[in-house]
């Protein structure tokens, strides 16, 4: 933190400079200007600390041949505003802040635990009650930006 700068001040004030490319003076690409909107938006930020492994991990499996697609709908009710897929059976439903459809698939199957958010990337375990970040849950996150953001 900047001293005498709150984190909001903090978080503007960089937001400012990487829209005027004081970032080595290259224009944000699609990741920045997603970033960039998200700080916008929140009056405040906080650190999150992940899990580096969790019990659960074992459940995953392969991203399916096809990709994923991060624009999909809720499985469940169409939604496509903040949407999670299952990393165990790959189907897609909206999260806790839409109908809780990802928690009821999770209710309904309860050994399906970890699911990568379409909207922040994230990685949650129900099972830990806490974000991962292990390399066996990296092929989906890398699939799911590459799609997200065309990277």
């Amino acid at each position: 933190m900047v001293q005498g700068l709150s984190t909001v001040e903090v978080s503007t004030k960089s937001l400012k400079m990487t829209e005027a490319g004081a970032s080595g003076g290259k224009s944000p690409d699609k990741r920045d200007k997603y970033l960039m909107d998200l700080m916008s938006k929140q009056e405040s930020m906080f650190c999150v600390q992940p899990l580096t492994w969790c019990p659960h991990l074992e459940k995953v499996t392969s991203v399916p041949p096809q990709g994923l697609d991060t624009s999909s709908p809720c499985e469940t009710c169409g939604d496509t505003n903040e949407n999670w897929v299952c990393l165990t059976c790959y189907k897609v439903f909206c999260s806790r802040y839409v109908q809780e459809h990802m928690v009821k698939h999770h209710e309904i199957e309860p050994d399906h635990y970890i699911v990568l958010s379409y909207a922040d990337l994230s990685v949650w375990c129900y099972g830990c009650n806490s974000y991962v970040e292990h390399e066996l849950i990296q092929n989906a996150k890398k699939t799911a930006c590459k799609h997200k953001f065309g990277e």
